[in-house]
């Protein structure tokens, strides 16, 4: 989980030149750290699949297919004064990634079909014996026979959480901090009083 706070520090200049009220600050501090974490959220996910072979919809989620991002955001608000990137510890089923074959295992009795493979990583695929794909009215899961029982065991890959590391953990801080200090000088620009002639203004480092 990475979380963020506004740094005002070198950003007081830029409200007064403005003439901005202690409401209009507030709003743009807030909107400045939602907009970073929208921001994060994206690099976020496409670093990850540079490595891994996941859908952008399975770590954004998407309204279309009903499914729950693995990357999510908690947004902040006038009650609480920073917004949460937040890396789920949620398993990823493994038929979200590239497999085959793709029939289900009662298709698979009409014709010979070999051992699934799935990709978890861009360009490797992994061969999981006596593993088979079953399909329900709204999902299809990876399943394999527990040793010894008749009893299916679903099938997970990694988790987003497990996939994220220090490295890319200190890229994305670094990343939010600059997008921060952008946002927050984007938010007050918008927010100033119609008419006002001010000069372009930067944060002090």
């Amino acid at each position: 989980m990475v979380a963020m706070r506004v740094d005002v520090r070198g950003a007081e200049k830029l409200a007064d030149q403005l003439r901005l009220t202690r409401r209009q600050i507030a709003i743009a501090e807030t909107q400045a750290m939602n907009e970073t974490a929208k921001t994060l959220i994206s690099k976020s996910s496409a670093r990850i699949r540079k490595r891994y072979a996941i859908p952008a919809a399975m770590l954004k989620g998407s309204r279309k297919h009903s499914t729950v991002g693995r990357i999510q955001t908690a947004k902040a608000n006038r009650y609480k004064g920073y917004a949460e990137i937040i890396y789920t510890s949620d398993g990823i089923k493994l038929s979200a990634f590239p497999h085959k074959p793709r029939l289900a295992r009662r298709d698979q009795k009409r014709r010979k079909a070999g051992p699934m493979e799935v990709q978890v990583l861009k360009g490797r695929w992994r061969k999981y014996p006596g593993a088979f794909k079953l399909r329900s009215e709204r999902w299809a899961h990876i399943y394999r026979e527990i040793p010894g029982s008749r009893k299916l065991e679903p099938m997970w890959g990694p988790s987003v959480a497990a996939i994220v590391d220090q490295t890319m953990l200190r890229y994305i801080r670094r990343l939010g901090l600059v997008t921060m200090r952008k946002q927050i000088e984007r938010q007050f620009r918008r927010r100033a009083f119609r008419g006002t002639a001010v000069t372009r203004s930067r944060f002090r480092r």
